[in-house]
């Protein structure tokens, strides 16, 4: 455990001390007209084994709003029953964000989810779930380079239920690269 705490702080470090070019806290995103591409990846193993992949796509209309569609799976697999339980969801997320500085942004979105699992009613049997999640929250923007920057969000999901599969916070993180719009350079820019 101790070595991964070390590994990640030194990645922190050295993201850190590269992007010291860029002003992390001017004013908008500095994506404007760009379209980023990126996504999660989430792995847990033990008596609960979670696996969840992620695309995410979004395109930034100016350097303060962006939007974007998150299509997602997730395998859940407990074995706190028995026998075993297993679950696999699929699902999209569409999502507004709303960037106040380059580093920090607001994030809000819209999620349906389907899956199927063991009924609590009748014994051996399944019911098919349809779950709409609405979370807000707020992101961090870690730029790597120019064109790439790993992110953190923190969410709260405002229509817990009994089927909700996670609760409040909802914590992601993931890596994007934007694809930035071509720029015109002025004759006096190349000489």
């Amino acid at each position: 455990m101790k070595k991964i705490i070390f590994v990640c702080l030194t990645l922190f470090l050295f993201v850190n001390i590269h992007s010291q070019t860029l002003d992390m806290w001017e004013f908008g995103s500095g994506l404007s007209k760009a379209f980023d591409l990126g996504g999660e990846l989430g792995i847990t193993f033990g008596t609960n084994t979670n696996i969840m992949v992620s695309i995410k796509g979004a395109y930034h209309f100016n350097n303060y709003f962006s939007l974007g569609l998150n299509p997602f799976y997730w395998y859940i697999k407990s074995h706190l029953y028995t026998p075993a339980i297993s679950i696999n969801m699929t699902g999209i997320r569409g999502y507004l964000d709303i960037s106040v500085f380059r580093a920090l942004y607001l994030h809000c979105e819209f999620e349906k989810m389907f899956y199927r699992a063991p009924s609590l009613v009748y014994l051996y049997s399944e019911k098919w779930f349809n779950l709409d999640n609405f979370l807000v929250g707020a992101g961090f923007r870690q730029f790597i380079s120019y064109n790439t920057y790993s992110y953190i969000e923190v969410l709260w999901n405002l229509n817990e239920n009994i089927n909700s599969v996670y609760y409040s916070p909802v914590i992601r993180a993931g890596v994007s690269y934007a694809f930035p719009n071509k720029k015109r350079y002025n004759k006096s820019d190349l000489e």
